[in-house]
């Protein structure tokens, strides 16, 4: 039921202004979209695309608020895109068993934007600051009118220096008391942010694979303490 409240939330947070979207009104219909679901069935992680790869450092509490989170933002790109949206969050779609490192580089190299989700650990992390250090040198590379990262903030000064001057979403007052239901807040930030995603993903051109960053070539320092 929770892809049906989010299209009336959406309805609600308009005024009903935007039913043509909600709806799809003159769009092919499309495969329903679950939460569980896997991006591309029966294929291989190396051959799939992403819309969006998930960064964060594992924490019991942000685990807890970003999963239901993510699905709705799941949902709310959908509805704009007209298909599935295709996001990489690791806790969903590693396989166990599986090589942790090779799946992760293999989707980085295939994913179109980066969502940070940036608490004080996040920079502690040489994998986290491998995630962003790829997609800042791909921005380098002009692959994109639109920035490639989109912080969410679990602090207004959750950003160092070298990254100040970037775009940060706030969701520390969703993290304190862990919302994720329904309400007008939540609802508008969901779909602003995924109003954002969509149209940063509109201006990346198709590309097969892209260079990755590996956790050995960037020092923690670096980010954390400039």
């Amino acid at each position: 039921m929770g892809f049906t409240y989010l299209k009336v939330a959406n309805l609600l947070a308009h005024n009903l202004g935007n039913a043509e979207e909600v709806f799809q009104l003159g769009v092919s219909p499309q495969t329903p979209n679950s939460p569980d679901r896997r991006p591309l069935e029966s294929t291989n992680i190396r051959a799939a695309s992403y819309d969006l790869y998930v960064s964060y450092k594992r924490d019991s509490v942000l685990d807890d608020w970003l999963r239901p989170f993510l699905k709705h933002l799941d949902n709310a790109i959908s509805l704009r895109i007209g298909r599935p949206a295709r996001i990489f969050f690791d806790y969903r779609e590693i396989e166990l068993g599986e090589n942790f490192a090779d799946q992760t580089f293999a989707a980085l190299a295939k994913s179109k934007l980066l969502l940070a989700i940036v608490t004080p650990s996040y920079w502690a992390s040489s994998w986290n600051l491998a995630e962003w250090e790829t997609f800042e040198r791909r921005e380098r590379t002009g692959a994109s009118s639109h920035s490639l990262i989109l912080p969410l903030l679990s602090s207004p000064t959750s950003l160092p220096a070298r990254a100040s001057n970037r775009v940060g979403y706030d969701i520390s007052k969703f993290l304190s008391n862990k919302t994720t239901e329904m309400n007008f807040d939540f609802v508008k930030f969901t779909d602003s942010l995924a109003s954002e995603i969509v149209k940063a993903l509109d201006a990346i051109p198709d590309f097969d694979n892209a260079d990755v960053v590996s956790p050995g070539e960037v020092k923690v320092s670096r980010i954390s303490q400039s």
